[in-house]
């Protein structure tokens, strides 16, 4: 498979930055923010964040949906460490950290918007 581009990023920049600030938008579009911030900054796609994952167990022949929780959240002074569960590339599902440092323009911070 050829990719031919790369994602837009500028265009989600030019986005959230016109958007009034995390704590004044509406619960669904601070939820798309959120998840579109996580997905670029962690490089996943949206489907692995939002509240569609599903895990198979074959052995059980039972699925169940995993969920970001709250103690899957840590928040640091300057930092954010989140643990993914379910994503495509972690086929034993044990999840996987990922630290995301405070961005310097709140606007288009995750771990600003993830705390409103």
């Amino acid at each position: 498979m050829s990719r031919s581009k790369v994602i837009p990023v500028k265009a989600y920049i030019d986005l959230f930055s016109s958007l009034p600030d995390n704590d004044c938008l509406y619960i669904e579009l601070l939820r798309l923010k959120c998840v579109t911030l996580l997905a670029l900054c962690a490089m996943l796609r949206p489907s692995d964040i939002a509240l569609n994952v599903v895990y198979y167990d074959a052995t059980a022949n039972l699925t169940r949906q995993f969920y970001i929780k709250l103690s899957d959240i840590v928040f640091d002074s300057d930092s954010m460490t989140v643990t993914f569960h379910g994503i495509k590339n972690d086929s034993q599902r044990r999840g996987f950290i990922v630290t995301l440092p405070c961005a310097t323009n709140g606007k288009l911070c995750p771990v600003e918007c993830m705390k409103t």
